[in-house]
């Protein structure tokens, strides 16, 4: 169950960087540095 969850995190931050690509301003490796 562990991996399951690190798996939707890893998801889940991933779909922030695309979102953050749409944003003016804001890059996608700036969310990657945020989140870690």
């Amino acid at each position: 169950m562990e991996k399951q969850s690190v798996s939707w995190l890893t998801s889940l931050k991933g779909m922030a960087m695309g979102i953050a690509e749409v944003i003016p301003g804001v890059s996608g490796g700036t969310i990657a540095f945020i989140t870690g």
